[in-house]
């Protein structure tokens, strides 16, 4: 059980008569009522959702935490879901934190990720992993040319489910890295893609990787505060 601040992400997709931005939308004001019951837990920090830039009826919520006992009551969100969509919550260790900082809603688009990894590898070939992407993230946020430069950058393993299940994982099981990372628009973060910085950092982290899970392919969203 984690000690300090965790982060739950909940993936969802609403039902295209909630509209949260309009006004006189009751189903919209509804679902923000039902987002604005996590500040009555004691463990309530912080919040923000968004629709990604992908699909918009396909939302990200993400719920600070001041301890793992902390949980968002998603049986409540049922009536403003599309049951098409199967309901995905993961809790992970932001390091540094999104939420308190602020960091979601303040980035313009924010990149969502999981990456995938056999929970196999050896501890020399984890730690091998973990400085490549550590380059990665110096890389984007500090080498890259203005304009295209990612504008924060918080990432985790998934603590809970503490692996996932994955077809194309030797042992049936996958770690999962997820990352939270500022650009200034999806457009950047695509012309970032297209570098030659981008193509030699990401190169020994695809060696490991595995196929997206299903429901956590990369996705870009614009948070608003709760």
């Amino acid at each position: 059980m984690s000690l300090g601040p965790v982060n739950e992400f909940v993936f969802f997709r609403l039902k295209p008569s909630v509209k949260p931005e309009e006004p006189d939308n009751l189903g919209g004001d509804r679902f923000l009522d039902v987002l604005r019951m996590a500040r009555n837990q004691s463990e309530y920090m912080a919040s923000a959702w968004g629709r990604t830039k992908e699909d918009e009826n396909n939302v990200v919520l993400v719920t600070e935490w001041s301890n793992s006992k902390g949980a968002t009551g998603v049986a409540a969100l049922t009536p403003f879901l599309d049951p098409s969509r199967e309901v995905i919550v993961i809790y992970v260790t932001l390091n540094p934190p999104a939420l308190t900082a602020n960091t979601l809603s303040k980035n313009p688009v924010t990149e969502i990720i999981a990456l995938a990894f056999p929970n196999s590898m050896t501890s020399a070939e984890h730690m091998e992993l973990d400085d490549a992407i550590g380059a990665f993230r110096v890389a984007m946020l500090e080498h890259m040319p203005e304009g295209i430069r990612a504008q924060s950058w918080s990432m985790g393993y998934i603590d809970r489910p503490g692996t996932m299940e994955h077809p194309n994982s030797p042992s049936g099981k996958a770690l999962v890295l997820l990352m939270a990372i500022g650009w200034d628009s999806v457009e950047a973060h695509m012309a970032a893609r297209k570098t030659s910085v981008f193509a030699e950092k990401i190169s020994p982290i695809r060696q490991r990787m595995l196929p997206p899970l299903e429901g956590l392919e990369m996705k870009h969203v614009s948070f608003t505060k709760i």
